[in-house]
């Protein structure tokens, strides 16, 4: 029978070599039979907590006070918006008409090399 350990004690987890059955305990398998996955040791569980905060209660707004609020928040637009005018032209110069890009430069081929027999 296992019994947890108290919050404040140090728990030592056992090793392999504790925990594996001598060869005496262990009765080998019938061909027919399975093996169950025994559960995890204790000291090897992990068990995590989400804390999910209560959703924050939304006000219900009428129909009325929903247009009133959106009449206060959007301002009048200006005589002076940017879309009023069309935006200043800024003169350049000319651009240079676009020239071919230059032809490769061919080498000459390097000379045959000699061919030795080898024999």
């Amino acid at each position: 029978e296992e019994h947890p350990a108290p919050a404040d004690s140090i728990v030592v987890a056992p090793t392999a070599t504790d925990q594996a059955p001598s060869a005496e305990e262990t009765e080998p398998f019938e061909t027919d039979e399975s093996a169950a996955t025994p559960p995890p040791h204790p000291v090897y569980r992990t068990i995590a907590r989400i804390s999910i905060p209560a959703p924050i209660p939304m006000p219900s707004w009428t129909d009325s006070e929903v247009i009133r609020l959106l009449a206060i928040s959007s301002p009048p637009t200006s005589p002076l918006s940017p879309w009023s005018s069309p935006p200043p032209q800024i003169p350049f110069s000319p651009l240079p008409p676009i020239l071919s890009p230059p032809s490769p430069v061919l080498s000459p081929a390097p000379p045959p090399s000699p061919i030795r027999s080898l024999g």
